[in-house]
């Protein structure tokens, strides 16, 4: 594994401790009330290229809630090819959570950039 990529994964990790840190932890905290499963989307990281087979970040995730998470990661994804799929990968599987994960892809050598312009 390559340090950028490492760098990548540790980011996504200190994200979820540093959201699940700050999380509103009051009662009336606004809860799903629908959905049925928890659905990963996202590009190659969620898919979990080039991790060992149980290491992507998805399977332990699952492993540490002791609930099922649907990997709906594809290697190469853009955010406009992600969108496309949406309905198919992620809103057909009746989520209750989704954690989603791109724009990995823009920054590689011979990705397209595009500025935001706001």
């Amino acid at each position: 594994m390559n340090v950028p990529r490492q760098a990548g994964i540790g980011l996504v990790f200190a994200l979820l401790v540093g959201f699940w840190l700050v999380r509103d932890r009051s009662p009336h905290a606004a809860r799903p009330t629908s959905g049925t499963t928890i659905v990963a989307f996202g590009d190659s990281l969620v898919e979990g290229h080039g991790a060992t087979p149980g290491g992507d970040f998805v399977t332990v995730l699952s492993n540490r809630l002791g609930r099922p998470i649907v990997n709906a990661g594809r290697g190469g994804d853009t955010t406009r090819a992600a969108l496309s799929r949406l309905e198919s990968a992620v809103l057909s599987r009746d989520p209750k959570i989704v954690i989603v994960l791109l724009g990995g892809n823009r920054g590689r050598p011979g990705g397209r950039q595009r500025r935001s312009h706001g």
